[in-house]
Parts: C-alpha cells; structure tokens; sequence
C-alpha cells in the first residue's frame, strides 16, 4: 500500500509529538525525583538539629529518658527517630522502652548484639544522622523517612503526565492532520494541471506561496 503525502506527514507529526512526549517526562520525573529528595534531606536535616537540641536539653543517657522523647519526636516530625550508643540504642520510635532495656540488660557488659540493630537501616528510606552528647556519653540521633513518599508524588506526575501527553499528542495529531491536508491540497492540485497538461490544455497555476510548493508551480507555468 502506497502512503501519500498526507499520511507521511501525519506520521510524522505523530512520531515527533510522541518522542517529545516522551523525553520531556522522563526528564521531568529525574528532575522531580532530585528535587523531592533534596528537600526531604534537607527537611530532615532540620528536623534531626531539633531532635538533638531537645534530646541534650532534656534527656539522660537512659533508654526510659530517651525513648519517650524519640516517641514524641517522631510523632511531631513524621520521621522514624532513633538515638544509639556504643553500647546500644537508647531510644526508637519504633520500639518500646521495654524492649530497649532488654536488650540493654541482655548485654551484660559484653557490647550490643547485631540483633538489636536489625532493620536500623532501611536501604528503601532516606537517613539523616547527628552526633549527640546525653551528659558524658556521646551518642547519635537518626531521622528517617521511607522512599515511598517520594515515590508517591512521582506516581501522581506520571498520571499527570500522560494526561499532558495525551492532550499534546492530540492536538499534535490535529495541527499535523491539517497541515497535512493543506499541503497535500497544493500537491493534488499540481498532479491535476499535469495530467491537463499531458492532455493539451494549457493552464496555469496560481499557488500564491513562496516556499517548495510555489516554486515547482512557478516551474511548472514556465514549462506550460
């Protein structure tokens, strides 16, 4: 099947809409990830400066000091809130004071167990960490919040993305049928005088443009 002038520049209209489409989002959605993710560090990063100023006004080196204070920390931040020693962690949001001291009691003097740093580090989450002093023990204080709330803003781009895109592909398609169909006029239009040509008529084109299509019609008078 033979493609026209018409098609070939609908296709094309087409394909260069699409590819543009494409390319914009995928690079809207790096600089957006970037950015989110930026401003989330640097959220945190405030948030884990406070975390250290209440924690050294107000705490001791304890975890039935710490853990509380981490508990309403990270119930005003919205972070997970960890502080640790050497000798093990003294408080998480995500524990209770309980099982910190028994773990801190299962020790013995012997230095923490692995076990009670398991899921400390989540590689799916963003951390922020300061060092601390709770009177003479240095310490450290963790922020931490999960990657799927970047995630979730970039899921809420892509929607609004592809309904960008398809706005654009359309009116794309639309702006590429037209001047399609224009072009194809002018071009049908000259095929048409050719064949009256051919036949013995003389006729003459009047296409009152300056670009391709005008030249060859201006060509085509000359030979007629």
């Amino acid at each position: 099947m033979t493609v026209g002038v018409r098609g070939k520049l609908f296709t094309v209209s087409l394909v260069v809409a699409t590819c543009v489409v494409l390319a914009g989002g995928a690079y809207l959605e790096s600089s957006l990830r970037g950015w989110l993710e930026g401003r989330m560090a640097a959220d945190l990063m405030r948030q884990a400066r406070l975390a250290r100023e209440l924690l050294e006004l107000t705490a001791t080196a304890t975890a039935e000091s710490v853990d509380p204070v981490a508990d309403r920390l990270a119930a005003s931040t919205g972070a997970r809130v960890t502080v640790m020693t050497a000798d093990g962690i003294l408080g998480d949001s995500t524990r209770s004071a309980q099982e910190l001291m028994s773990a801190s009691n299962r020790v013995d003097g012997r230095g923490p167990d692995s076990s009670d740093y398991s899921g400390l580090v989540d590689t799916d989450a963003l951390h922020v960490a300061l060092p601390l002093r709770l009177q003479e023990t240095r310490a450290i204080v963790m922020l931490s919040v999960p990657r799927s709330e970047v995630e979730g803003a970039i899921g809420r781009l892509r929607m609004l993305l592809l309904l960008a895109g398809l706005i654009t592909v359309a009116v794309a398609v639309l702006m590429g049928a037209l001047a399609s169909e224009l072009a194809s006029r002018k071009v049908r239009h000259l095929v048409e005088n050719a064949r009256a040509v051919v036949a013995g008529k003389r006729v003459r084109l009047n296409v009152p443009t300056t670009d391709e299509l005008g030249g060859l019609a201006g060509s085509f008078n000359r030979l007629a």
